[in-house]
């Protein structure tokens, strides 16, 4: 093993040059501690987010398709060499990445997932517990079909975990047969090496004289690049092709961060402006030193971003093979794309080797967030007529019906009117196609009919029925019905009192039937089911009970009641009970202060029966 030493000024040189000219690719030894919220680069992301959260929208501008994976501004790190498949970081630690394809969708997964082979394995970190010295962040590849990582094994010239980090994959080429990345010994030292499943571990980095990156690989796997430091602390680009490595331009510092998908021509990042260098042409600068390239095609041009901080400051450029500089808004118009100045591309990250593929994030038109696709060789499909209807018709609104071409997504919606819930999409047939009032489609190659249904809502209202007085018995049939149900109400009246009608809470006579049927209005109902009393103020009973003082001023004492007695009603001229009380003793005394003077019928009874009754006069 080679003994390497990192002083201070590449350590502080690293740090520097990570968070500003790295920033929109987040190593592993620069993952964040954040609790149940991340707050990076000035936007909010919770730990972990569900891909539910996420709608694909997908939609013609001029001649280009464009779909917008995420309506959030993630960064989507690689596409595939079909351009069928992204994977899509998020800013932060690293903790969770995206899977994107036309038919699924977004579908979250563990990890940082770096680039998409066409083989569909993903290559980046993942935090190993299965680690053989404990938990550590490891370079590996997930499998979306068995949902696992991968790791890449012990590195057999640096097997000690000397940080929370052990490796960090960065690259790989198309084929998924070969992995780049940095591997971290001796604390902050670091190396850049290769894997390949045949060879495993070759550390490319271990012939420089300090620490070195591979910042990724050409497609075709055959150039490596990435950075190595100098003495003095500051990172210089560097390359590495045919089992060698090569400094582009000597003691210049930067880094390289894209390579053409056959190598032939590498850009990247220095002191004073951006760079491009090939064999044939050699160093070449162009743009500021705030301009960081993202992307280089065989014939030289490039794209990237100006701008290291997040928007509004970033903006996505165009450097055409002549060395002009433009925008990406401006490339996008060229192509095909009617309405690109009335987006704000905040970069583009990657595209497919044939250069028509771009995946990247933006503002739209309608100023949100989103992650998207732009596709400016679509095929130019056949066209065909969605129709969108509503059962029943006056249930809702929908959203979608027009011309599209087939295979193409197409964002449906409806809308339920008062009084009514959506169900679900089906078509002509019945057959369910989705239970989201707001969902995508894939146009098919003939004319297509969609039904939006839905269901009336029931609505309750509550009846309540009381009594006048309201001990004098019991009423039933109070509840909750819908409007126009027939609902049966009752009074069954105890002791000496008699029916009279039932009233609403206006007054109105409703019924003078004790038992009788009403028609529940639209609304919730109060009735009161009225009663007279029919006992006289002479109808004294026996002398076994005694009351006194009487005539009474603030209170009276009830006394020689048996155990059957158990309630008390004080009831006035008007036979309404005025006081009433619940008999616990043989011996009771009441307040009466709150009475006004006159005379009173004291009515003892059972619960039921009217047992004895009593004459007062409260003065």
């Amino acid at each position: 093993m080679k003994n390497r030493v990192t002083n201070l000024m590449t350590v502080l040189g690293m740090t520097f040059l990570i968070i500003m000219a790295s920033s929109f690719q987040l190593s592993a030894q620069q993952k964040q501690s954040c609790e149940d919220v991340k707050t990076c680069n000035n936007k909010e992301w919770s730990s972990q987010k569900s891909a539910d959260e996420f709608k694909t929208k997908q939609y013609k501008d001029g001649n280009v398709v464009l779909t917008e994976m995420i309506g959030e501004y993630l960064f989507p790190s690689g596409i595939d060499a079909t351009g069928k498949h992204v994977i899509i970081q998020t800013f932060g630690s690293g903790e969770q990445s995206f899977y994107w394809n036309a038919q699924e969708g977004v579908t979250a997964f563990e990890g940082k997932g770096t680039k998409m082979a066409a083989n569909g394995k993903v290559a980046g970190d993942f935090l190993n517990t299965d680690f053989p010295q404990g938990t550590a962040v490891t370079g590996g590849y997930y499998s979306l079909d068995d949902q696992e990582w991968t790791f890449l094994g012990i590195n057999p010239e640096y097997p000690n975990l000397t940080s929370e980090d052990y490796n960090s994959v960065w690259g790989q080429s198309d084929d998924g047969s070969t992995l780049v990345g940095l591997q971290l010994f001796d604390g902050w030292s670091a190396t850049a090496f290769k894997w390949t499943e045949d060879g495993g571990y070759e550390n490319i980095g271990d012939d420089l004289p300090l620490d070195s990156r591979a910042s990724g690989i050409s497609r075709n796997g055959e150039v490596i690049f990435g950075w190595t430091s100098h003495e003095f602390g500051y990172w210089m680009p560097v390359i590495w092709s045919n089992d060698t490595y090569t400094l582009i331009n000597g003691e210049e510092s930067g880094e390289v961060m894209a390579a053409s998908a056959e190598g032939n021509i590498v850009v990247g990042k220095a002191d004073e402006s951006a760079f491009s260098w090939s064999e044939a042409s050699g160093y070449e600068t162009f743009g500021s030193y705030d301009d960081y390239p993202t992307i280089v095609m065989e014939d030289g041009s490039a794209f990237g971003f100006t701008g290291v901080f997040p928007p509004p400051v970033r903006r996505a450029f165009y450097r055409s093979p002549e060395g002009s500089m433009g925008t990406f808004n401006d490339y996008a118009e060229a192509r095909g794309m009617e309405n690109a100045q009335a987006w704000t591309f905040y970069s583009v990250n990657d595209v497919t080797p044939d250069g028509n593929v771009f995946i990247g994030a933006a503002i739209n038109p309608d100023g949100n967030d989103v992650s998207f696709i732009l596709d400016f060789n679509a095929s130019s499909n056949p066209e065909y007529t969605l129709n969108l209807s509503v059962e029943p018709q006056e249930a809702g609104e929908v959203t979608g019906s027009g011309v599209y071409e087939e295979g193409l997504s197409v964002e449906i919606s409806a809308t339920a009117n008062e009084g009514y819930s959506f169900v679900n999409w089906t078509r002509e047939d019945g057959t369910l196609v989705s239970s989201e009032a707001t969902t995508s489609i894939i146009m098919p190659a003939n004319d297509y009919s969609l039904i939006a249904n839905f269901s009336v809502d029931i609505v309750y209202y509550t009846l309540i029925l009381e009594m006048d007085p309201e001990n004098a018995g019991e009423v039933t049939g109070a509840g909750s019905y819908e409007a126009g149900e027939e609902v049966n109400i009752t009074a069954e009246v105890t002791g000496y009192f008699a029916f009279d009608n039932w009233t609403n809470e206006m007054g109105d006579v409703v019924s003078e039937d004790v038992n009788t049927i009403i028609i529940m209005p639209s609304q919730d109902l109060t009735l009161t089911a009225n009663l007279h009393s029919t006992v006289g103020i002479s109808d004294v009973l026996s002398n076994n009970i005694f009351v006194y003082p009487n005539p009474a001023w603030e209170s009276i004492t009830i006394k020689g009641m048996s155990e059957k007695m158990t309630h008390l009603n004080i009831i006035n001229a008007m036979g309404q009970t005025v006081l009433h009380s619940v008999l616990t003793s043989e011996k009771q005394t009441l307040d009466i202060s709150e009475l006004s003077s006159g005379i009173y019928m004291i009515q003892i009874t059972d619960g039921l029966r009217i047992i004895e009754n009593k004459r007062l006069l409260i003065k």
